[in-house]
């Protein structure tokens, strides 16, 4: 369980025979400026709902800041902050699978 929810996750087995690849080799590079820059010219950015969420997740904890502790509205303010902070989350995780999905898909080999 995390803040904003319920979570679940299924493993399954499946026997594939795999052939061979003939695709490009690629490098990354991590960065701070840009994510992930790939050796053939992609570059893959961060969605822009992680800067509008990490804004709204500083004015919620400005507002939490100036309740009073152990009051109600206190403990409400947290748990806003903590649902976006795993919203925010889940973005990142959905952008990593769905980027490192399209990389293995377009190359034969990877190196970091």
């Amino acid at each position: 369980r995390t803040a904003g929810g319920w979570q679940i996750s299924i493993a399954a087995y499946a026997e594939e025979n795999v052939p061979a690849n003939n695709l490009p080799a690629v490098g990354i590079d991590r960065g701070v400026a840009v994510p992930l820059a790939l050796s053939d010219g992609r570059v893959y950015d961060l969605p822009e709902s992680i800067e509008r969420i990490d804004k709204l997740h500083k004015q919620v904890q400005r507002i939490a800041s100036r309740r009073k502790r152990g009051s109600g509205r206190h403990a409400r303010a947290i748990r806003r902050a903590a649902r976006l902070r795993a919203r925010q989350a889940r973005i990142r995780k959905d952008w990593a699978h769905r980027t490192t999905t399209d990389i293995s898909r377009l190359n034969g080999a990877v190196v970091v």
